[in-house]
């Protein structure tokens, strides 16, 4: 910990005489920063498409895939009808 101390108060000391080198330094990554946040995670984020319906429908495990296709469709045809 007086390791950890010394160097810290040297460090402190070093920006306190420099603040206005600190202050532009804190300013820029501030502003990357902000930049990154603005573009984070976009990525995995779903396509808003207003006026959609998401319908998550289960099935049981041993439905055959083509019958779960069907069912499928046969659902979508329904709620297609419901649309004006």
């Amino acid at each position: 910990m007086h390791w950890l101390k010394r160097h810290y108060e040297r460090l402190l000391i070093r920006c306190m005489s420099r603040r206005k080198r600190v202050l532009q330094s804190a300013a820029v990554f501030l502003a990357l920063a902000f930049f990154s946040f603005v573009f984070l995670g976009g990525e995995f984020m779903p396509k808003l498409e207003e006026g959609n319906l998401w319908i998550r429908a289960t099935l049981p495990q041993d439905i055959a895939f083509e019958y779960a296709t069907q069912l499928a469709d046969e659902m979508r045809t329904i709620m297609l009808g419901f649309q004006k």
